[in-house]
């Protein structure tokens, strides 16, 4: 069963790319910590730099290119079982980062 959920979350993802563009900060849904998604939900695109921990909210299929990097003061991340990407460099230069499990669902990390 959970196979089978993998897969249907792996094929939705297919066509969605890691990359953070300008048009997509610029039309993004900000959450009330000032994390910014794409316009559907499914994608974390970037954390704001103060920021010492995160939930990433549910329903969230791919942390996008660099969404962390820079957070020097993050110390920790909890991912949920509905992300299955990690884009280039998401924890890149978290200097303080002690914590974050990744769940079997993330299947490509680039």
């Amino acid at each position: 069963m959970n196979d089978d959920l993998n897969k249907q979350e792996q094929s939705k993802t297919a066509n969605i790319s890691n990359e953070v563009s300008k048009e997509e900060l610029e039309e993004a849904w900000i959450d009330e910590f000032g994390a910014k998604y794409s316009k559907d939900k499914k994608k974390l695109l970037k954390v704001p730099d103060d920021i010492k921990e995160y939930n990433i909210r549910p329903g969230t299929l791919i942390i996008g290119d660099e969404a962390f990097s820079s957070c020097y003061s993050l110390q920790s991340v909890a991912i949920p079982n509905s992300v299955t990407q990690i884009g280039y460099k998401a924890f890149a230069y978290c200097d303080s980062l002690q914590e974050v499990s990744i769940p079997n669902s993330v299947t490509k990390m680039v």
